[in-house]
């Protein structure tokens, strides 16, 4: 059946049938608008206040505002910092941790020598001595107390709880 219409028909019917459809959408939808842009007038259009803006702040939600666990607070961005503005003596803090690596360095240097010349501790405290004279802000440090601990955990012998007390002086 479909083989008795040509392309032309079939193109013709549906150009008038599109054509009618979309008359009709405008007859039915934009009726005030066509009357007034056939009679040459200009349509009025009501004056409407601006709608207020859009918060976002979830109180129109029937279920309102979602409560932050305990302890979350949220702040705008101008108010999130992450460190201090300026930290005072922020120079000294500087030199201080960098004492602290490089007398770190020269730690572990000295273990290794230790333990591959099977060092003693007369050894240990002539070495450990220069490093002393080497740094002498390191007791300024605070991190004497891991210092030690790195010394008791990899020395090739123990020391003394007397010469763990008389080792930074």
């Amino acid at each position: 059946m479909l083989q008795q219409f040509t392309w032309q028909q079939f193109l013709t019917t549906a150009a008038i049938l599109s054509a009618a459809w979309y008359a009709a959408v405008l007859f039915l939808y934009f009726r005030t608008e066509i009357q007034g842009l056939l009679s040459g007038s200009r349509p009025q259009r009501p004056d409407t206040e601006p709608s207020p803006p859009v918060t976002d702040d979830g109180d129109d939600s029937p279920m309102g505002r979602p409560a932050e666990p305990e302890g979350v607070e949220s702040v705008g961005p101008d108010e999130l910092s992450f460190a201090p503005a300026r930290e005072p003596d922020g120079a000294a803090r500087t030199r201080r941790l960098g004492v602290v690596s490089d007398v770190m360095h020269e730690l572990k240097n000295m273990v290794m020598l230790l333990r591959q010349e099977n060092g003693t501790k007369e050894e240990f405290h002539a070495l450990f001595g220069h490093i002393k004279q080497t740094y002498p802000t390191i007791r300024e440090s605070g991190q004497l107390a891991a210092l030690t601990s790195y010394l008791e955990d990899y020395l090739p012998f123990a020391l003394t709880e007397e010469e763990k007390g008389k080792l930074w002086d």
